[in-house]
């Protein structure tokens, strides 16, 4: 059966990468320091159609629970963007974020809102506030191990008062043992105020939960 699912998940990243622009790979460490605390670090390579390496980045965060419906964090943000010639770009960005969640059965549902001080949907990280309202669904197939989640996040750009963008994510995560995970996704990057503007990505996870 693990067989069987570690295949699927290839098939599944390699038909996907087909449609793809771009691909992101992603690892996460996180491991509670007291109670209701985690911290994490995740690393992070990001390529990009044509170019090679894009920009490669540190996320440190922490999260703080304080039931089980809700949670809040920060994070810091530390990368360079690969600028051409070998030449590099470094920058820095900073998240707080409070997200709410209801476990059904086997299905859970998540709201997060979340504002950052520059635009990570695109490789030049400007400077930008911005809000991020973020909707994830997972369902939980025990016996498989697998969990899969669909994923829609609109982006509220706070100085023009508008929304203009948009993130769409179908993602797939399989179970290997309790600390370890792995996984993979598809995900469109879209453009509200441009016309046909939109960026395909696809990604592949490690996660380490100590």
């Amino acid at each position: 059966m693990k067989r069987i699912t570690l295949t699927l998940l290839t098939v599944v990243f390699f038909c996907a990468g087909a449609f793809s622009q771009r691909i992101w790979l992603e690892t996460a460490v996180s491991a509670k320091v007291v109670k209701n605390l985690e911290v994490s670090l995740s690393p992070q390579m990001r390529f990009k159609e044509e170019q090679g390496l894009d920009q490669y980045f540190f996320d440190t965060g922490l999260e703080y629970k304080f039931n089980k419906f809700l949670a809040a964090g920060a994070s810091y943000r530390l990368g360079n963007n690969i600028t051409g010639k070998g030449n590099t770009k470094s920058f820095g960005r900073f998240a707080v974020d409070a997200k709410t969640g209801y476990d059904w059965k086997k299905s859970e549902i998540q709201f997060r809102l979340r504002y950052t001080n520059a635009n990570d949907f695109d490789s030049d990280n400007q400077k930008e506030d911005n809000l991020r309202f973020r909707l994830k669904y997972e369902y939980n197939i025990k016996k498989l191990n697998l969990k899969p989640a669909i994923i829609c996040e609109l982006y509220r750009n706070m100085d023009a008062r508008e929304f203009n963008k948009a993130r769409y994510e179908a993602g797939l995560d399989y179970k290997i043992s309790k600390t370890h995970r792995v996984g993979t996704f598809f995900r469109v990057h879209d453009y509200l105020t441009e016309k046909n503007k939109s960026i395909q990505i696809i990604g592949l996870t490690y996660k380490l939960k100590l």
